[in-house]
C-alpha cells in the first residue's frame, strides 16, 4: 500500500509539475497575446492616421484637378482671342494693302490729271 501510495504521489507530483509547465506556457501565450493586442491597436491607429491622410490627399487633387480644368479652359478662351486678333491683323494688313494700292493709283490718276491740265 505505502509503494501504490509513494507510487500515487509521484504521478501527483509529475501531474502537478506538468499543470506548472502548462500554466506556464499559457502565461507566455497570454502576454503575447497582449503585445499581439497592443500592436494591432498601433497598427489600426497608423491606418487611420494612413487613411485621413489619402482623404486630405484626396481633396488636393480634386481642387488640383478642378484648377487645371479651369486653367485648361481659360488657356483654350485665351487660345481663341489670339486667333481672333490674328484674323483681325491678317485682315487689316489686307485692308492697308488694298488702300495703299488705291492710293498709288489714285495718286497716279491726280498726276496724269496733272499733266493733261
Amino acid at each position: 500500500m505505502d509503494k501504490k501510495l509513494d507510487l500515487i504521489l509521484t504521478e501527483l507530483q509529475m501531474m502537478n509539475q506538468r499543470i506548472g509547465d502548462i500554466e506556464s506556457r499559457i502565461g507566455k501565450i497570454e502576454s503575447e497575446q497582449q503585445l499581439i493586442k497592443i500592436q494591432l491597436s498601433e497598427n489600426t491607429q497608423l491606418i487611420r492616421a494612413i487613411h485621413d491622410c489619402q482623404e486630405e490627399t484626396d481633396a488636393k487633387l480634386d481642387a488640383l484637378s478642378m484648377d487645371v480644368h479651369q486653367t485648361r479652359g481659360e488657356v483654350t478662351s485665351h487660345e481663341k482671342i489670339l486667333e481672333q486678333l490674328s484674323e483681325n491683323r491678317l485682315r487689316q494688313g489686307q485692308i492697308l494693302e488694298r488702300l495703299s494700292v488705291r492710293s498709288i493709283e489714285q495718286e497716279t490718276d491726280i498726276a496724269l490729271l496733272k499733266q493733261t491740265v
